[in-house]
């Protein structure tokens, strides 16, 4: 450390002196400007806490590399004043106050050089006698300081306010861009309930028709109808196909729809998972190709005999999945394989096919996404499969994963959150499926003779005449058709819900066979009526739809006798939903119960 300069400090005079040298020290160590006037500023403000404890010295020393170093020591021993410490402490790199052997307060500010700054002993002291002491001159100093400061304050108080000015116009902006994506954000939460409706309705309305050309091929194959030339049977087997593949499609998007609009709830109830998977290998097995073998591995050990699940669910994702593996798995295996983690179950569908590349990975789960390819263009299907397994997953409270390589297989996991029945006492959650009286799908439940389930294809129904109220009159025929393989019965029509009352209050109608959407009057209000009417409240009612008879409105379920799907008639189920719902009525008008 180099000593530059001593200063006594005795007087207010002085106090112009040290800071004038204070400055001159500054200008000859290479400090810029700005670091200058810090430096005068802050030993003017401690010199004068010193004046006013009686004076004292003020030396000024710097290292070959900086800093500059200012120690201003009292004469005495009195404490200082706060003020001009606390004010060059925001001024200089360092402040600290210290006290010397004598007792007496020592106050040494530090400031950092220029970095490469270059300076000698010599050539300070030669700078400082080349600039003489002048209080007059360090007072037009400090004026023009404070001319300068007081226009650089008001060029950033200018600035200040332009800055505000634009800091408000774009909060403004801002504001707006909030308020404009709200509304964006609201056009498309509405845009998606719309596409949700739209794909519901038009789910709904497709259903109908297509069922009906199902029903009207089935009866033309049927081998007790009139006999086909091959070529007919042929077309005829070919329309039928093409239906099943629409009504598939049309099933996926509303089961889409209602994955999406939360509208799909799981409906636990105790499953045997072993014969569940075992039943689900065997229903796709036909899928599978000469040279794929589709294998069902061991359940393992550790997963209770019955879980508490929705089978219905579970059974839709695994067959999505499996029907994925033997579409894509020309030869090789497809294997089906269980797993157990804690109360989670992990159920792997592998598959040795032609695999994904790890670009479209990410894209199989983005709903009608098929992965470019001749084998996929080969392949029927809608790009819906993985993108609903994984909603129905995710409902279910579980989840999937995919893993696979180009070439040599695919590999999905579905991990899904299982009770154990027996943990549970044996009964699934309130509201499960197993528990519901009605909503028998397909015929379930009904027998025509208190014989085996559904009903036998021979079997009669005692009723003396059926309405059947439906907006289609391909499927109003279709129903008939089917009914006189079952019955007798005088068979009326109606096609909308006001005729079909009318109908009942003329006629002496036993059983309705009532579609779930009608014009004028929907099927809710029509059961209103007759359950209300005393005149009509014994006439057995099958609720005919093309919805999912698992997701209907409990409501519907409630007010009607049976439920009959129209992806699902034929003769045995007919006279099943029929004779469930004659029985139910029966026990109705004789008090036994006040619904199904």
């Amino acid at each position: 450390m180099t000593d530059l300069l001593v200063l006594d400090l005795v007087a207010e005079t002085d106090l112009f002196l040290v800071r004038q040298r204070a400055r001159e020290v500054a200008v000859a160590l290479g400090l810029e400007g700005p670091d200058q006037v810090r430096v005068a500023t802050a030993v003017s403000e401690v010199g004068r806490d010193l004046l006013a404890a009686g004076g004292g010295r003020v030396a000024f020393s710097a290292a070959a590399s900086g800093p500059l170093v200012v120690a201003l020591a009292a004469r005495t021993r009195a404490a200082l004043p706060d003020g001009g410490t606390a004010a060059a402490g925001r001024l200089a790199d360092d402040v600290r106050v210290e006290r010397d052997a004598g007792g007496r307060v020592v106050v040494v500010l530090t400031k950092a050089l220029p970095r490469g700054a270059t300076w000698t002993a010599e050539g300070v002291r030669e700078h400082l006698l080349a600039s003489p002491a002048s209080p007059t001159a360090e007072l037009r100093s400090q004026n023009r300081e404070l001319l300068v400061a007081l226009a650089e304050v008001s060029s950033k108080q200018e600035q200040l306010e332009h800055l505000n000015a634009e800091l408000e116009q774009t909060n403004r902006g801002v504001v707006a861009l909030y308020v404009d994506l709200e509304e964006k954000q609201e056009q498309l939460r509405e845009a998606d309930r719309a596409k949700s409706r739209f794909l519901t309705s038009v789910s709904h309305e497709l259903r109908g028709p297509v069922s009906s050309v199902l029903g009207l091929a089935g009866l033309l194959l049927d081998p007790a109808a009139d006999p086909l030339t091959p070529e007919q049977r042929e077309q005829v087997q070919l329309v039928g196909g093409c239906a099943q593949d629409l009504l598939t499609l049309v099933n996926d998007l509303l089961d889409l729809a209602k994955a999406e609009s939360g509208r799909l709830e799981p409906a636990p109830e105790p499953v045997d998972l072993r014969a569940l998977l075992a039943d689900l290998v065997a229903s796709v097995r036909p899928l599978a190709g000469p040279e794929t073998a589709l294998v069902l591995d061991d359940v393992d050990a550790r997963v209770p005999a019955t879980v508490v699940t929705d089978p219905a669910l579970v059974r839709q994702v695994l067959r999505n999945l499996l029907t994925n593996a033997l579409k894509f798995t020309e030869r090789g295996t497809v294997r089906v394989s269980t797993d157990v983690h804690g109360a989670r179950l992990a159920v792997r569908v592998q598959d040795t096919g032609i695999g994904i590349a790890e670009a479209d990975r990410g894209r199989v789960f983005e709903e009608f996404f098929q992965v470019p390819g001749p084998w996929q263009a080969r392949v029927r299907g809608s790009g819906l499969g993985l993108p609903h397994a994984r909603r129905l997953a995710a409902v279910l409270g579980g989840g999937l994963s995919l893993d696979s390589e180009l070439g040599r297989g695919t590999s999905v996991v579905v991990d899904l959150p299982v009770g154990d029945a027996d943990a549970d006492g044996g009964a699934g959650a309130p509201g499960a499926r197993g528990a519901e009286p009605t909503g028998h799908v397909g015929g379930g439940g009904g027998r025509a003779d208190g014989g085996g389930p559904g009903g036998r294809p021979d079997d009669r129904l005692e009723v003396g005449t059926v309405l059947v109220a439906d907006d289609d009159p391909a499927f109003r025929g279709l129903l008939r058709r089917e009914l006189a393989a079952v019955s007798s019965a005088e068979v009326l029509e109606a096609a909308d819900g006001n005729e079909a009352l009318g109908v009942l209050r003329e006629r002496g109608v036993g059983l309705l066979f009532l579609d779930l959407r009608m014009p004028r009057l929907d099927a809710a209000s029509v059961l209103d009526h007759l359950r209300t009417d005393p005149a009509l409240v014994g006439v057995a009612v099958v609720v005919v739809t093309a919805v999912d008879g698992a997701t209907l409105d409990r409501a519907h379920l409630a007010a009607a006798d049976a439920v009959l799907s129209k992806a699902e008639l034929s003769p045995r189920a007919l006279a099943g939903a029929a004779s469930r719902a004659l029985r139910v009525a029966g026990l109705r008008a004789g008090g036994g119960v006040s619904g199904p």
